[in-house]
């Protein structure tokens, strides 16, 4: 067995001796084919689970000269129209390895793998009541402190923000609502809240008492 490690055109022989003494032999023409080698693979920096994929013949070179392509595989991992993406929400929160295959038109291969870390953002949550009557002057909300651009949504409509932690409406109409926030977190990442279902009620009828005086144990009649 032979082992070589340049390209080349080759003629290894073979020679064969029988019990007699007598040689035969031969050789044969053996073309070793250059491999195909990758110039770089960049490191990524570091995902928040809801951003843009990543195109990720964006990070790697290597040379087309002998037809290569390449071929992706791993976590989060997609294909589309001839492109390799990587999908942080396909992958999920974590530490995923990701690898390339070089191939060339005469089968030879090169390969290298990056890791790309996917984080998932802080999820905020709404505290506060959930139901009011249409007379209460403000319905008033809170979610977690220490937190930047936090905003504010009343049916997926923006209500206030970039803002503070709090959330205040005057707004009294009867109905229910859909309330949600979102923030950047410490990462840079941006999480949105579940919705919190907020109800605003009707206030009862007024109510009127009117009284020109009774004797003691008189019936008293109240309406509203």
């Amino acid at each position: 067995d032979r082992t070589y490690s340049q390209a080349g055109l080759y003629n290894p022989s073979l020679s064969a001796t029988s019990i007699d003494g007598c040689v035969a032999s031969a050789s044969v023409p053996l073309q070793i084919y250059a491999k195909p080698i990758i110039n770089s693979l960049s490191s990524v920096n570091s995902f928040c689970v809801n951003d843009p994929q990543l195109d990720l013949s964006t990070v790697i070179s290597y040379s087309t000269s002998n037809g290569e392509t390449e071929n992706w595989s791993g976590n989060g991992v997609e294909y589309s129209s001839g492109i390799y993406y990587f999908n942080p929400l396909l992958a999920g929160g974590g530490t995923h390895e990701v690898c390339v295959t070089i191939t060339d038109i005469n089968g030879c291969t090169d390969y290298q793998c990056i890791n790309i870390i996917v984080i998932c953002p802080e999820k905020p949550r709404i505290f506060g009541e959930s139901d009011y009557c249409e007379d209460i002057y403000y319905q008033s909300l809170q979610t977690q402190t220490g937190f930047i651009d936090y905003t504010w949504y009343i049916d997926n409509v923006l209500h206030s923000g970039p803002s503070n932690w709090s959330y205040y409406n005057n707004n009294s109409t009867v109905g229910t609502y859909d309330i949600t926030v979102s923030f950047e977190d410490n990462n840079g990442c941006t999480g949105t809240s579940d919705p919190f279902i907020l109800k605003v009620h009707p206030s009862p009828n007024s109510i009127s008492v009117s009284s020109t005086g009774v004797c003691p144990g008189s019936q008293i009649t109240l309406t509203h």
